[in-house]
């Protein structure tokens, strides 16, 4: 996508490797990106056709995904679609048994709910996290809340988060957690956080644990960059360049660096993205 965002690689390529993916939550995901990429430059008749494939391809997701690609395809659909997407989503949701995925999909639905409702849905999400035990997806669910909680809860929502994630026992989860709810820390903690998760990926990457966990952590650090990026400071911003360049898989270090790239100057973004 950053390279066609840089003008490197022609949409209809992007497209062509996108049907190739094969696992349709990810697919799914990559198609939407290019159609609002299309659309973002004047191509509506090409970007029209590229999200109603997403669409199809969301409705052969099971439940949770099914609702969570629908919520992200409802504000890229032409209006007289979105209010059958939306109702399509909303009863895949009453569907779901686990608290887990029920509150998950239900915040990925918030933004194109009524305001009058939102308040008493933020309430019933909330009821969901209190029931979960698992400290990594009690700390993603909360992490997720965040924006959508009245701003006088959202900082005892935070360091709830935090200190949840801090109790995660595997560490590449427990990092990509951290590295999530560094969005939502104030601006005078974020410089520090955001260099802490960068020493942990890079310690993660030199002592990954039993070569079977390799590629596990791997995939958990390169998310951990990605969501770091926006934050980095241009020394680490540097830094976090090379720790991507270090990453085994091809897939995953070109992934890294693409998001990386859009946060460099046009011209070297664009060397960068050369080299992926």
């Amino acid at each position: 996508m950053a390279r066609v965002q840089a003008g490197i690689e022609e949409p209809a390529v992007a497209v062509f490797y996108a049907r190739q993916v094969p696992g349709i939550v990810q697919r799914t995901n990559t198609l939407v990106q290019i159609g609002v990429l299309l659309r973002k430059r004047g191509e509506e008749s090409s970007a029209r056709e590229v999200l109603a494939e997403a669409l199809e391809l969301a409705r052969q997701l099971n439940g949770k995904n099914r609702s969570r690609a629908l919520a992200m395809l409802i504000p890229h659909l032409p209006p007289n679609q979105r209010q059958n997407v939306l109702g399509e989503a909303l009863s895949l949701v009453h569907e779901l048994d686990n608290y887990y995925d029920k509150a998950r999909a239900l915040i990925s639905l918030l933004p194109y709910r009524p305001t009058s409702q939102r308040e008493r849905l933020v309430q019933h999400v909330s009821d969901l996290i209190e029931g979960l035990g698992n400290p990594y997806r009690r700390s993603r669910a909360l992490a997720a809340l965040i924006p959508y909680l009245p701003t006088d809860q959202q900082p005892s929502a935070v360091e709830d988060a935090i200190e949840t994630a801090a109790k995660i026992p595997d560490a590449a989860r427990s990092l990509y957690t951290r590295a999530v709810l560094i969005q939502h820390l104030p601006l005078d903690r974020r410089r520090s956080a955001v260099a802490e998760v960068l020493r942990a990926i890079q310690d993660l990457e030199e002592d990954p644990g039993n070569n079977r966990h390799i590629h596990y952590a791997q995939r958990y650090s390169l998310h951990a960059l990605a969501a770091v990026a926006p934050f980095l400071s241009p020394d680490l911003l540097e830094e976090a360049i090379i720790t991507a360049r270090r990453l085994r898989r091809a897939h995953r270090r070109a992934y890294v660096l693409a998001e990386l790239a859009r946060h460099l100057p046009l011209d070297r973004s664009c060397r960068l993205l050369s080299t992926c």
